[in-house]
């Protein structure tokens, strides 16, 4: 299979803002928001899909809250199990934390419903890193990435029930990524 790759050309009217997408039913979603060609307008930040069969960028998906490119708030979308998107939601200014999970997820098409808003104990900062849900029990495991602090990577176990603690995993390692597992159609022989 030499020579398989090759290259799209693909007009995108928005601007990703967080380096990693997600993918879901085989179509990658990313955080953006939509370019501005006058500096003050104040843009709401938004989902879009890459859609691999029409080999486009989908519609504007709306997020369930609202957030605009100014604010240093913290959105951070991950998986659960295949078929659904979930999104981490703090404001900058506040100790709560919103995640939030699709009930319908394609590629111009979006519903959610709130898994569970909770109230922090402890601060977290600007979450860069990632997060697994388990919806059953309403729970999460948020990895902070922050790279301006090396000497302190963390790890958030939070949920509706309100047992939240915070693990120091120790000095920051630029392997130290978590990522959701997505199954492969293809068999490893």
């Amino acid at each position: 299979m030499s020579n398989s790759w090759r290259v799209l050309n693909v007009t995108i009217f928005r601007q990703i803002i967080r380096r990693r997408g997600v993918s879901v039913k085989g179509n990658t979603y990313f955080i953006a928001h939509e370019r501005s060609v006058v500096e003050e307008i104040e843009m709401e930040i938004c989902l879009i899909c890459y859609d691999f069969t029409s080999e486009r960028f989908g519609l504007r998906l709306p997020l369930p809250f609202h957030s605009y490119c100014s604010q240093k708030d913290s959105i951070v979308v991950s998986t659960v199990r295949e078929e659904k998107l979930a999104v981490l939601f703090k404001r900058c200014d506040a100790y709560e934390m919103e995640i939030w999970i699709t009930t319908k997820i394609e590629p111009n098409a979006v519903s959610w419903n709130n898994l569970f808003k909770v109230d922090l104990m402890f601060e977290i900062g600007i979450v860069r890193g990632s997060f697994l849900v388990d919806e059953n029990e309403k729970a999460a495991v948020i990895f902070d990435e922050n790279t301006e602090n090396r000497a302190n990577y963390k790890a958030y176990i939070i949920g509706e029930k309100g047992d939240n603690k915070e693990v120091d995993l120790g000095e920051y390692q630029r392997w130290s990524h978590v990522y959701s597992y997505v199954p492969s159609r293809v068999q490893i022989q």
